[in-house]
């Protein structure tokens, strides 16, 4: 085969050898064999002569493992019980390998008080030995039970890999993933750290965040996007860092010093504090991470989230999309935009009053309090509800999808070994153009009708990052990132050529 080109033709290949293994001549027809030069021969050779050897010879991988049994064999026993201290023979007359010298103990055997004080002195968080040594392991393992339902990939069974989509949904709907008013607060608590937190990203594995819920309203549910499940699903894995997320990390402290400061001018005792992922016992299945939790006497109770535009970083806000003018007044947050919905469960989940969208650049910044909006909210979370269980329960419990696409990686990869096996030439699903339209789609040649195409490219969502135009009415809606010329996705609101026309 090709090493490069893998749709055409197989190559021919002659090798003359002697019994004895010496080779008289070879050739073979590829480009590089035209100039006697061709590295399939060699690969051929090198093949034959592993064969050989596999017949005669064994490797360290073809035996079994083979232990070296120990002398003594003491009973099992839990690791709390067992003294990691010095041997008792150290303090015994007979010494363990000189017998001439005594081997005293000078410095004496550690207590049970000595180890509790010494882990109390330390600053570094839940150890092993916090694990085993009471008081500290009754507090952890506590606190793993009482969490340990709040985790939604707890719900993965590898013997779910094999069911259908129609049974992981039945499955899902009997599934409990309730949670104590308790157990949320514990968990904002452990999480307040939130990106600098593992536990930030255990909780929020499987749940639909508030960042995500436009694209979760959005995304086809028949053939949903990828990119989008995997995100909510594996949240640490997804993980990715660009210009503008860093450029928003190092000025998120700027723009809240400037909220601050205006707020206590004009608000009687106004606070702030940080907070981690917000959940809620009414939506077990939804999270939140605010910015910032505030309060003052007048206003009581809100959150505040801050947006720090990479391209707004030289030119100012007027020329955001994000933001709209509404006449002669101020800007506004624009009500279509994914960051409106964010808003909205964040003040859902959290219960409070108010939000305080604050947009800031280096050269100007404007916050607008955004209440909450209840007939919004009840239509838009149930599209997001119907998401969760039709899509992102059968990945918790099986992880449906992302099996499925890498089984038709398998399948395709394996299609097009055959078609390369095929010495009759390859026919093109479309003879005008390079690429298979979706509606020309031909089982013959190891295409599937049943395969979802997106972008301009009209190719699959293969995992790279993705791109939703903003008009709701847009007949192609994602796109592929590198299909329009994007390195990242913006932080602002986006339109397609096609709709911006």
């Amino acid at each position: 085969m090709h090493s490069q080109r893998i749709s055409e033709n197989c190559t021919n290949t002659w090798i003359i050898t002697e019994d004895s293994g010496c080779v008289l001549s070879a050739h073979c027809d590829c480009v590089a064999g035209l100039g006697e030069t061709c590295t399939h021969i060699c690969a051929i050779l090198f093949f034959i002569d592993q064969s050989l050897r596999k017949q005669t010879e064994k490797s360290v991988t073809d035996l079994k493992s083979q232990w070296v049994i120990p002398s003594k064999i003491g009973a099992p026993d839990k690791v709390a019980n067992i003294d990691f201290g010095l041997s008792k023979t150290c303090f015994d007359d007979k010494p363990l390998h000189n017998r001439n010298k005594k081997i005293t103990n000078k410095r004496g055997c550690s207590r049970q008080g000595d180890v509790v004080e010494f882990l109390s002195k330390l600053n570094l968080g839940n150890s092993v030995l916090h694990t085993i040594v009471k008081p500290f392991s009754s507090k952890i393992h506590e606190q793993l039970n009482v969490n340990k339902n709040a985790c939604l990939t707890r719900l993965y069974e590898i013997k779910h890999e094999i069911d259908t989509l129609e049974n992981l949904q039945n499955i899902g709907s009997k599934v409990d993933i309730s949670i104590s008013i308790e157990e949320c607060r514990k968990i904002e608590k452990e999480t307040n750290k939130q990106a600098s937190s593992a536990a930030w990203y255990r909780y929020r594995a499987g749940r639909i965040t508030a960042s995500k819920f436009k694209a979760a309203c959005r995304t086809k549910l028949e053939n949903p996007s990828l990119s989008l499940v995997r995100s909510i699903c594996y949240p640490l894995a997804a993980r990715f860092k660009t210009t503008a997320t860093i450029y928003g990390c190092k000025h998120e402290q700027k723009a809240l010093q400037w909220y601050t400061e205006k707020m206590k001018r004009s608000h009687a005792n106004f606070d702030s504090e940080v907070v981690g992922l917000c959940l809620n016992p009414q939506y077990p299945h939804f999270g939140a991470s605010p910015d910032g939790l505030v309060s003052c006497d007048c206003c009581d109770m809100g959150v505040v989230e801050i947006k720090c535009p990479y391209c707004a970083k030289d030119i100012g806000l007027d020329d955001l999309n994000v933001l709209k003018r509404v006449g002669m007044q101020k800007l506004k947050l624009n009500y279509t935009h994914p960051y409106y919905y964010q808003v909205q469960m964040q003040l859902a989940i959290t219960g409070v009053n108010y939000c305080d969208f604050v947009v800031w650049s280096s050269k100007n910044a404007i916050y607008e309090r955004i209440l909450f909006d209840d007939e919004f909210w009840q239509k838009e979370s149930a599209i997001a509800t119907k998401f969760f269980n039709i899509v992102i329960m059968p990945e918790l419990l099986g992880k449906f999808y992302t099996t499925k696409e890498v089984k038709n990686a398998v399948s395709s990869d394996w299609s097009m070994f055959k078609e390369s096996l095929n010495t009759e030439p390859e026919v093109p699903c479309n003879t005008n153009s390079n690429i298979c339209d979706s509606n020309e789609f031909n089982t013959e040649v190891g295409c599937s009708t049943n395969v979802s195409v997106y972008c301009l490219c009209k190719g699959p969502d293969d995992g790279t990052p993705m791109i939703a135009c903003c008009n709701l009415n847009c007949s192609v809606e994602w796109f592929h990132l590198s299909c329009v010329g994007l390195t990242y996705v913006p932080n602002l609101e986006w339109y397609c050529s096609s709709c911006m026309q």
